[in-house]
């Protein structure tokens, strides 16, 4: 935005530019940087105070618009699954199963009737859903334990022969108990509105 380049004291133009909005510099050959700097990444209109304090290099509405069409896109090129049953993704919704996840295509149907006014709003398809077992990690916790320790402090500890043999019985205790992760290869089918919303308000 109103990029420039830097110069010498003797005048000489050098190839670092920096922003004309916050002055923020840009390092040599990247004078484009520059000049897209403090505006909007999807828009190119100026960011506004907010945006800048937030480091945000769009707008919110147009970061929001770019996630949507990026998921768009993915759902697409995502296969379908026929009759699938399992748990689904669908951003910004609120399931069973949290933010963003529904038990079934079936509970994010019912989700949908209920925040969609008309159909040309519904979406058709929905993520589908990989299970995996709630499970503690004996590296990662020994990692989180020393990471700000002396070097080669993991090396030093005793009893991480009993601590493996004892996250080995909670893992396996808690296998049953499974967490849900969004599937981008593979899409579920949502089930038709049963009514139009024009037929429920009617009623």
């Amino acid at each position: 935005m109103n990029a420039f380049y830097l110069h010498k004291p003797d005048g000489t133009r050098t190839e670092v530019s920096a922003c004309g909005g916050c002055g923020l510099v840009a390092a040599a050959g990247n004078y484009d940087i520059s000049e897209r700097c403090c505006t909007c990444y999807h828009c190119g209109q100026p960011l506004s105070d907010d945006d800048k304090k937030a480091r945000r290099q769009g707008h919110s509405e147009c970061d929001q618009g770019a996630r949507a069409q990026r998921g768009i896109e993915r759902l697409e090129k995502a296969t379908l699954v026929p009759e699938y049953d399992g748990p689904v993704y669908f951003e910004g919704g609120h399931g069973s199963l949290g933010d963003d996840y529904f038990a079934t295509p079936d509970e994010l149907a019912e989700y949908l009737d209920d925040y969609c006014e008309d159909d040309s709003s519904r979406p058709e398809f929905a993520f589908c859903c990989t299970s995996r077992p709630i499970a503690l990690s004996v590296d990662d916790i020994i990692y989180s334990a020393t990471e700000e320790a002396y070097e080669d402090a993991s090396g030093d500890l005793s009893g991480v022969d009993e601590l493996r043999e004892a996250v080995r019985l909670f893992n396996e205790a808690n296998k049953a108990l499974l967490t849900w992760d969004m599937d981008p290869k593979f899409k579920a089918a949502i089930p038709a509105r049963a009514m139009s919303y024009a037929d429920r308000v009617d009623r």
